[in-house]
């Protein structure tokens, strides 16, 4: 190996011992000086159940004059016969003026209106 005297080999313990005492303070003081993240003022938004729905039934909202009988099947109450019946029944008569015009379309009476009438958009 190597022709290190008593005195060289102890100086090489003492640096070694002095590097790893070194480590393990720089490791000590990252551990302790960390930083935690606390939240203290947070607040959640608070949704009501009414702004929950207002949301759901914006989602449900149908242009009724440029909507495919797929997008007027979402409407409660629609099915595939009667949303071609009003795809039909625009395309004869052109565009609706109003929502109420709808009920033109045979199959939706004013029950069928009024359970689809707050989903409805003229374009």
């Amino acid at each position: 190996m190597l022709d290190l005297t008593r005195q060289e080999r102890n100086a090489i313990i003492v640096l070694v011992f002095l590097g790893l005492l070194s480590s393990a303070a720089l490791a000590y003081k990252n551990h302790i000086t960390k930083t935690t993240l606390a939240v203290t003022d947070f607040q959640a938004p608070k949704s009501t159940l009414a702004d929950v729905e207002d949301k759901i039934r914006q989602s449900k909202i149908v242009r009724i004059n440029s909507a495919t009988s797929q997008e007027l099947e979402m409407l409660d109450g629609i099915g595939p016969e009667l949303a071609q019946r009003i795809v039909e029944y625009r395309h004869s008569n052109g565009p609706f003026k109003s929502a109420e015009e709808i009920k033109n379309v045979k199959g939706i009476g004013d029950k069928k209106f009024d359970a689809i009438k707050e989903f409805l958009k003229i374009d």
